[in-house]
């Protein structure tokens, strides 16, 4: 089982974007921001390995039952990552 990470502080709001990138055969990278990743300092730990497990819920109902499960079981704090189309002019 993994263990899950905590932030260690109050909500944070980051925005960024996400590149692609064809060459690292990844057909998306996000960077973590520097506020973000002093939320969880193991993150910057060399010879630590992370995954992720990225959930799309398709109804607010969905997500509701998921988040009733994990407020019982004290489970980590999800992220919440919308995704946004950004204007062509910036």
């Amino acid at each position: 089982m993994a263990i899950k990470l905590r932030a260690v502080k109050e909500t944070l709001n980051s925005y960024g974007k996400i590149a692609y990138n064809e060459g690292n055969c990844s057909s998306s990278i996000i960077r973590l921001k520097k506020e973000v990743l002093n939320e969880f300092p193991d993150l910057r730990k060399k010879g630590m390995h992370f995954r992720y497990n990225l959930m799309l819920c398709r109804s607010f109902d969905e997500l509701e039952k998921y988040i009733t499960k994990l407020k019982k079981e004290k489970e980590a704090i999800p992220f919440i990552l919308f995704i946004e189309k950004e204007d062509e002019a910036k």
